[in-house]
């Protein structure tokens, strides 16, 4: 087969599938006007895949006895949402012993008790169990092979936690290169929580350190519950920017939280003669620059608790045993944080500042409305050069240095079939920052309609991009005002409480005014998702025809997720098959092809609990 998929080809498929589903909608209408029943709640755009499996990026593989669920294993299930989980706990306080009869009194609809059942166990645990999880990736990219391992060992009791958890790079075969291992310790008395080894810490909205409870821009527009973290856990995958190395505990003294900790640990950079220059936080295949700077940390924080609310600060000093190539980044600086949540029946306020070495940030907002109008503002301000080592804070890019804006969302529920969230961002780089020689100004706009009647839901999108970026254009480099604009639509249509399809078509375009360059791009995608007993089978073939990059969110294995950029002229399909062997032993693999042959990839899982 040709190694480029002609578009004439790609045309004629992608008109094919659009006038099938142009068919089928009118097919249906008769159908679409029945009985309301109420929407999944759609979190952002991962909420909108119909499950994202039973093990989360975080390491909790359900189902988990209900009676011992924690607020941040609860929070990590599809579906359920802030109120949700109080109603469960209120309840599991109120009752003691808690069962299914207890779950359907909790005012969940039976649709939703449906959809999450499975990630509950009614029984007490065993004493002791051990859950292993083997992951081995293959990829194929233009006749060059590669391959990615990943491994992880827990054993578990209901107080305790011993883990391991290894990743090797691509072309690496040592799984030992990139890891994270831990002992957690948890308890209802004083000492909440201890753990040794590597631990993330969740505190104030994310400026010095992992956001306890964070907001970030997605299709809910006002909320981002995935983000609810306790402010000491384990962890628990191989990232190594955002875990700390040492020792750390959570000590609870009446409203009083205090959580002293200690971090040594060595980070893969990249060095020059003067420091470091960059890191990596995956690794690296150059052996000079694996494990080539250490840094320590000491510091305490203290968290008052009222009701929800809770207020309290953060002091920590950190060292590095280099200098940094970039002059403004110090080697030996001292971190000081306040943060502030504040909860009540109708509105939400939240603020964090932090003063890391000479820089400062800051973050604050407001959320209003809990029923029909729901709106948040926030506004962010990061001074350029500002340590971004173990941050995560809400931004409009990956590195939230050199940034300042203001961000207003909007969510309106008129009624359970119509759901309308929207936002509008701007911000701007008040510093100069890698080629642009002068600040410049951005701002995005999004807006999307859902509608959900009996099987079937509809979401229509249009987000809006306005960019100052620095470009070379017809070999002349310079800052120049960027439109980028996507537009989409989606259709899921439940045919059966075991068998659903789902397809969409998106339309992007690219346009900079002062050349008159112009790029657009069309894709258009069907999914299918069929369970039966044990085994789930999903497939997928994405269609497109594009000078730009569309960003495809992926169904995958449980415990990941991913995002492929498709360009070009192609056809991508992927498969996805999960097989439950037993209560203890689900199977799962992925192929990734496209058709054209530049690119393949196969992801095989094994997760077992014994």
């Amino acid at each position: 087969m040709d190694s480029k998929i002609s578009r004439e080809s790609v045309t004629y498929l992608s008109y094919l599938i659009i006038t099938m589903h142009v068919l089928s909608f009118f097919c249906l209408t008769e159908e679409l006007l029945g009985d309301e029943t109420e929407p999944e709640w759609l979190i952002d755009e991962e909420s909108w895949q119909e499950d994202l499996g039973l093990e989360s990026g975080e390491g909790v593989l359900f189902p988990l006895y209900i009676q011992n669920m924690s607020l941040q294993e609860l929070l990590q299930i599809p579906g359920l949402v802030r109120e949700d989980i109080e109603k469960i706990l209120r309840l599991r306080n109120e009752e003691g012993e808690f069962d299914i009869e207890t779950l359907q009194k909790s005012g969940l609809s039976e649709d939703k008790i449906k959809r999450i059942l499975s990630y509950f166990s009614f029984r007490s645990p065993l004493p002791l169990s051990y859950h292993h999880t083997e992951r081995y990736y293959y990829r194929m990219l233009e006749d060059q092979f590669s391959s990615r391992y990943y491994r992880k060992c827990e054993i578990r009791n209901p107080n305790k936690q011993l883990g391991f958890v290894s990743l090797s790079n691509y072309g690496q075969l040592d799984p030992t290169r990139n890891y994270s291992y831990y002992f957690s310790h948890q308890s209802n008395k004083l000492l909440r929580n201890l753990v040794l080894g590597k631990y993330r810490l969740s505190l104030g909205q994310g400026i010095a350190y992992a956001p306890a409870g964070g907001f970030s821009k997605s299709s809910a527009t006002t909320t981002h519950p995935v983000k609810n973290y306790s402010p000491l856990r384990p962890h628990s995958n191989p990232y190594k920017l955002w875990s700390l190395e040492g020792i750390a505990m959570h000590l609870e003294i009446g409203p009083v939280d205090v959580i002293p900790f200690y971090s040594s640990t060595s980070l893969n950079a990249s060095l020059t003669e003067t420091g470091i220059s960059t890191f990596y936080p995956y690794g690296t295949t150059n052996n000079d620059w694996h494990n080539s700077t250490r840094e320590k940390i000491d510091g305490i924080a203290v968290r008052m608790r009222y009701n929800i609310s809770s207020w309290g600060f953060y002091y920590s000093h950190n060292r590095f045993d280099r200098d940094f190539v970039n002059p403004d980044y110090l080697s030996s600086y001292r971190t000081f944080g306040t943060f502030l949540f504040h909860r009540s029946d109708e509105f939400d306020l939240f603020a964090e500042y932090a003063q890391i070495g000479n820089k400062q940030g800051l973050v604050s907002g407001i959320r209003l409305g809990r029923g029909l109008f729901q709106q948040l503002l926030l506004y962010r301000l990061y001074e350029k050069s500002i340590p971004t080592w173990h941050g995560n804070p809400f931004s409009a890019q990956t590195n939230f240095d050199n940034e300042e804006g203001i961000y207003y969302g909007l969510r309106i529920r008129p009624s359970p079939s119509w759901t309308l969230n929207c936002y509008f961002d701007l911000w701007r780089h008040p510093a100069t920052r890698h080629f642009e020689k002068m600040p410049t100004t951005r701002t995005e706009e999004y807006l999307q309609l859902i509608h959900k009647r009996h099987l079937d839901t509809f979401r229509l999108k249009f987000q809006h991009k306005n960019y100052e970026k620095y470009r070379v254009l017809n070999d002349l480099p310079k800052i120049r005002d960027e439109h980028k604009t996507v537009t989409s639509l989606d259709w899921k249509h439940d045919i059966r409480s075991e068998f659903s399809q789902r397809c969409g078509i998106e339309y992007i375009t690219r346009y900079i005014p002062e050349v008159k360059d112009f790029k657009k791009g069309v894709l258009v995608f069907e999914n299918i998702s069929w369970r039966y007993r044990n085994i789930n089978l999903i497939y997928q073939i994405n269609i497109y025809r594009s000078d730009i990059s569309h960003y495809i969110y992926e169904r995958s294995l449980d415990g990941m997720w991913e995002s492929r950029p498709l360009s070009g002229d192609d056809i991508y399909s992927f498969i996805v098959i999960k097989v439950n062997m037993s209560d203890s032993i689900k199977v799962q693999g992925k192929l990734g092809y496209f058709f054209s042959g530049k690119n393949k990839n196969l992801i095989t899982q094994v997760i077992c609990r014994l």
